[in-house]
């Protein structure tokens, strides 16, 4: 349950300026911690900005987490929900899958700073953001990436 909530503030807390790209863009970028992260709390006082390369808890979460950021409108990110679906499913063990419609919750893409969809961001057990992938994914990608953590 603990999870959840802190998800759901995780979630409430972030947003979105997105722009459709290419079909076929795809790059990768990997974040490090800042010194100047911001601590969340499941209080309703957590409402303060959270650092777009970490999102800090006060605890380790039990498993790595992956957003899935998308649109209903976009054409990449319906051809990639089959293979995100086939990885929640072999990797529910060691990994929290999450999805994000840019649309229903612009706040939460803004403050991983979403700027194309689809892109997924994998976030340490410590909150680090461990890599941010921007454009279609192949199902070979995402296995070998979610195999190797």
């Amino acid at each position: 349950m603990r999870n959840v909530i802190l998800i759901a503030i995780v979630l409430s807390l972030i947003s979105c300026a997105c722009s459709n790209k290419n079909d076929n863009m795809v790059s990768t970028q990997s974040g490090e911690v800042p010194s100047n992260a911001t601590a969340l709390t499941t209080d309703s006082s957590a409402n303060s900005a959270i650092d777009t390369n970490r999102v800090a808890v006060d605890e380790k979460y039990d498993k790595i987490m992956v957003v899935d950021f998308y649109a209903t409108w976009c054409g990449p990110c319906k051809a990639m929900a089959p293979a995100m679906e086939a990885m929640e499913k072999k990797y529910s063990n060691k990994i929290e899958f999450n999805k994000v419609d840019i649309d229903q919750s612009p706040e939460i893409a803004q403050e991983f700073n979403v700027t194309a969809v689809p892109t997924i961001v994998v976030i340490s057990r410590t909150g680090d953001i461990i890599e941010t992938l921007v454009g279609l994914q192949s199902k070979e990608r995402l296995d070998k990436l979610f195999g190797s953590l």
